[in-house]
């Protein structure tokens, strides 16, 4: 399946530990892009339809089985990879998709489509364990809106036990190679002095002493 690219999730622990035993408890991740223009006469009708097109983030979801495709002015960009809470993942089947659901809305950021995927334990179909939900605005065609929420109290010291893994939950994860898409380059903080390195995601490695933010671009 390739390995996993985790963004901007390290700091989810600390954020869960919080909220334990808060029903409806939401963690929110933000996809953008920007567009840096030059300060220069208005552009034509053509070249402002190409610079609007040139920003669009294009979801593809299959509600089905929860894989996802992300393109970037109509490229490939990012390919989406496992869920999971605890030990329990979508790529062993032991963390199972049994419903899915969209709905209308709005917040700060605009107008908005949802579409909310409901995960259970293989042997609990009947509990929703976390929903995992995509927001794409209308009104801005460079953001995409990913939110974890968790319908009831969900123990991760337990559930995690054993997984290795430093976030009690991953969602969005992406694939950092797969076929047909960048090797998008990007930067974090290392070193017990921060500073930035540069990287790409198929190099990027995190450590304790840095890794996050994480910032790629193209």
């Amino acid at each position: 399946q390739g390995s996993v690219f985790e963004v901007a999730l390290s700091v989810l622990p600390v954020a869960l530990r919080a909220m334990a035993g808060r029903v409806g408890a939401v963690l929110v991740f933000l996809l953008a892009t920007w567009l840096l223009e030059p300060s220069v006469a208005a552009p034509s009708a053509a070249v402002s339809a190409a610079v609007s097109a040139s920003r669009d983030l294009q979801l593809e979801l299959d509600t089905n089985s929860g894989d996802f495709h992300i393109f970037f002015g109509g490229q490939a960009w990012l390919v989406g990879s496992e869920y999971r809470v605890g030990t329990l993942s979508s790529l062993d089947g032991s963390l199972v998709l049994t419903k899915s659901e969209a709905t209308l809305g709005s917040d700060a950021l605009g107008s908005y489509l949802a579409t909310t995927l409901h995960w259970s334990a293989r042997g609990a179909l009947g509990t929703v364990l976390m929903g995992t939900t995509f927001r794409e605005y209308s009104d801005d065609p460079g953001l995409i809106v990913f939110e974890q929420s968790f319908p009831s109290e969900v123990d991760l010291k337990s559930l995690n036990a054993g997984s290795g893994l430093a976030a009690g939950t991953l969602f969005p994860s992406f694939l950092r190679n797969s076929p047909g898409t960048f090797d998008l380059p990007c930067f974090s903080y290392h070193g017990v002095f921060a500073a930035l390195k540069a990287c790409t995601l198929n190099s990027y490695a995190g450590s304790e002493q840095g890794g996050t933010p994480l910032v790629v671009y193209n």
